[in-house]
């Protein structure tokens, strides 16, 4: 362990000790993004800014098992932890101007053998697999969010590392240190009960990643020295669209997000995002949800989403499928694609009842390697990538929030029906997931999250050659503590 990663962590310990004042600064929703309750004030002059600013600190854990009820050479037995945690400072505001550094670490003391940190799958998130693989190094320390802000007549501008939450970007912030990207953003609050998100970044860095790296592009140039773990390897980025071939074609990615999310119409919610890759890929994203009360403190909320992909590029040179293996597919050398989604939740008081379903259109795999998921909110299950060509989602939500006694629960089982047909697609599965979340009165800042699922495959599954397709059923579970001060 570095002197560096040491003394962060260190430091993390003595500023939970000294916490003896009860403050809540923040707290975590049940998608585990951060809200600040506490923010700093405005100031008139510039030394100011940095004396009146607010520390906001974090420590966590996360343990993860991920056990196959058979081994294979695609999936064997892995478990990780972390510990670790983040210290994020805000200056005050001068003129409207303020500034944020986050850093973050993620020690893990304990862990597999280095040959097996090729075998990670969703429980990568504590550690980054290339330092762990070249160098045997399983600790993360990371400058995440780094950046200058102007806050003034309800806009705020953002240049730098930061967050930012869209319909296909997410910090994702479950397991260590969150998704977050380089360049600049802007979100406005000018127009009544409307909001208007744009962005423009040039870099990304995903969970279990130390540097920043393209927004659209995979490194396959020399699998023995493990680059593929060095540009975007999220699980949605497709593998044909090569660092080696877009640097053929003089592209360098670029994310440019454009959202709109109104509900000036009672109790009707609308988000309209544009996101893009010039000269590879955009889509639109059409979201609605309607609230209709019942009787007896009962509401009905149906919900409809439409997706779709444009091809500026990307086809040609990565092809249809996620994988790079677009046989089968209806045009190979095309990125075109819809989806559709329709959810209907059933509320009352704690309790939350919701049936979903989502289709991707026969035509392209939905691109999406920026942690913010096409199905989710509809049918995607944790660790579950259910947007493929020609693939429909069926799901089944059931939860409770005990607000007295701490504990907000909830499970779901999914039914995911892929297009066997095709090589590069899962064989049909379904997944069952519980969820629990506690607490305390007593110690408002402290969170713990226990999170299990199974996933079980339809073995014997046969592509249109006959070959059988890798389908390992598997249990995955997780455990983890957040204390924020």
């Amino acid at each position: 362990m570095s002197k560096i990663n040491t003394s962060i962590i260190l430091l993390l310990m003595i500023s939970l000790s000294l916490d003896a004042t009860v403050r809540i600064k923040r707290v975590i929703k049940g998608n585990m993004t951060l809200v600040y309750k506490a923010s700093p004030p405005k100031v008139n002059n510039f030394l100011d800014m940095f004396s009146r600013g607010i520390m906001y600190g974090r420590f966590r854990t996360n343990s993860f098992i991920n056990k196959p009820q058979v081994q294979t050479q695609e999936r064997r037995s892995t478990w990780t932890t972390g510990i670790g945690g983040s210290i994020i400072y805000k200056t005050a505001y001068f003129k409207g101007f303020g500034a944020t550094a986050g850093l973050y670490t993620s020690q893990n003391p304990w862990h597999i053998n280095q040959s097996e940190v090729k075998y990670l799958k969703g429980d990568r998130g504590t550690l980054s697999r290339y330092d762990a693989a070249t160098s045997g190094n399983f600790n993360m320390t990371v400058l995440a969010q780094a950046y200058i802000q102007y806050k003034q007549f309800k806009s705020d501008i953002k240049i730098g590392r930061q967050i930012f939450e869209s319909r296909l970007t997410a910090s994702d912030d479950t397991k260590m240190i969150p998704n977050t990207f380089e360049g600049i953003s802007y979100i406005g609050k000018y127009f009544s009960k409307t909001t208007i998100k744009l962005a423009y970044f040039t870099r990304q860095k995903l969970r279990d990643h130390t540097t920043f790296h393209d927004v659209l592009a995979y490194d396959d140039s020399n699998k023995a020295a493990y680059s593929q773990w060095t540009q975007n390897d999220d699980a949605g980025m497709p593998h044909g669209l090569t660092t080696a071939k877009l640097a053929q074609k003089g592209i360098k990615t670029r994310l440019i997000i454009a959202q709109i999310n109104n509900k000036s119409i009672r109790n009707l919610r609308l988000m309209f995002n544009y996101t893009s890759v010039p000269k590879l890929v955009s889509s639109i994203t059409l979201d609605a949800y309607y609230k209709i009360y019942l009787p007896d403190s009962f509401a009905v909320i149906p919900g409809f989403r439409y997706m779709q992909q444009f091809d500026e590029g990307a086809g040609v040179i990565g092809g249809a499928n996620l994988k790079d293996d677009s046989t089968g597919y209806t045009n190979k050398a095309s990125v075109n694609g819809k989806l559709y989604g329709a959810r209907l939740d059933l509320r009352r008081s704690g309790f939350l009842g919701r049936l979903g379903y989502t289709y991707i259109a026969n035509e392209a795999d939905i691109i999406a390697p920026w942690r913010g998921y096409p199905t989710g909110g509809f049918t995607r299950n944790m660790a579950q990538y259910n947007w493929y060509a020609n693939t429909a989602s069926y799901m089944l939500r059931l939860g409770y929030n005990f607000k007295q006694i701490g504990i907000n629960t909830f499970a779901r089982y999914v039914v995911q029906d892929f297009d066997n047909n095709k090589p590069g697609t899962p064989a049909d599965h379904n997944a069952i997931e519980w969820d629990l979340t506690k607490t305390f009165a007593s110690v408002p800042n402290l969170y713990l999250k226990l999170r299990m699922e199974y996933i079980s495959y339809k073995s014997g599954t046969r592509d249109m050659f006959g070959n059988i397709k890798s389908a390992p059923s598997y249990g995955d579970y997780r455990f983890g503590i957040n204390y924020l001060f």
